[in-house]
């Protein structure tokens, strides 16, 4: 019996999917894109999205790292730093909306409309680069984040000391800190407060939203001034429970001097609904 050798070729066909930096497939002309305000974004979540479309006959990955700067083409709005890796797929001629997570670096700019602009530009400096990227381990698309990102992009941190990361406290709220070796130093700005000195009056506004969840929601309650951009926080649950629930807020109407401000609800980063409050100090 004549025992013929059986030869199993195995042809693999690996089709090696490289992604492509967003920035340089614009340059190549691979891509077309525009970006633009996100109507129910705020300006620390998911302020803009984008609209890309792939201009070739293949299918392309796409990717931008967390950490690089969106620039307005209006210098009167905000500009903004990536606080989540942008990746994605397109199909040949395949076109896509996206939001863009992303946060504020100029606190002293309007926040974009449906109808504002921008383009991708560098990567930011080491420290918005690393706190980018524990904002997006750490999933903190928050208003504790935006102040702190603020405060690093106005240098408020650098004369202190080098900063080696960013820790969070039982409360939600973040800190920079510097560590070298066993040493730890915690980084911040915080307010002069003298316990001898007392408020002699107060205008408290109140307010309340009523709903009723179906299952737990990430929800606050913020306060915006007419510009869009967040003045303080009114209230934070990240889980805020099912069922019927009154969530207050209220606020010292003398500490904010503009003749307008909006009390926005929002739900898992996008406004549900806002409230105009007229001042009339």
């Amino acid at each position: 019996m004549k025992f013929l050798p059986i030869l199993f070729l195995c042809l693999a066909y690996v089709q090696a999917s490289f992604a492509v930096n967003i920035v340089q497939a614009a340059k190549n002309n691979q891509i077309s894109y525009s970006i633009y305000g996100n109507a129910e974004g705020t300006h620390y979540h998911t302020p803009v999205m984008i609209e890309v479309q792939n201009l070739t006959s293949s299918n392309l990955s796409l990717d931008l790292d967390n950490g690089y700067l969106l620039e307005a083409e209006d210098s009167s709005n905000q500009n903004f730093v990536l606080t989540q890796d942008l990746i994605f797929v397109l199909k040949p001629k395949e076109k896509k909306q996206l939001p863009i997570y992303a946060m504020c670096i100029e606190r002293g700019d309007a926040a974009p409309d449906v109808e504002d602009s921008y383009r991708f530009s560098s990567k930011a400096n080491p420290d918005l680069v690393l706190f980018s990227d524990f904002i997006e381990k750490q999933k903190l698309f928050e208003p504790t984040a935006q102040f702190l990102m603020w405060d690093l992009a106005d240098g408020d941190y650098y004369t202190e000391a080098p900063i080696t990361g960013f820790e969070l406290d039982l409360d939600g709220n973040v800190f920079a800190v510097s560590e070298v070796g066993s040493n730890k130093i915690v980084l911040g700005k915080f307010d002069d407060f003298d316990d001898e000195e007392e408020v002699s009056y107060q205008k408290l506004v109140h307010g309340s939203f009523t709903m009723n969840l179906s299952k737990p929601k990430n929800i606050h309650i913020a306060m915006f001034n007419a510009n869009n951009v967040i003045v303080k926080e009114l209230y934070r649950n990240p889980k805020t429970p099912t069922g019927t629930t009154e969530l207050e807020y209220s606020f010292d109407s003398l500490e904010y001097p503009e003749p307008e401000y909006f009390v926005k609800l929002i739900i898992d980063g996008e406004v549900q609904f806002a409230r105009r409050i007229q001042m009339t100090n």
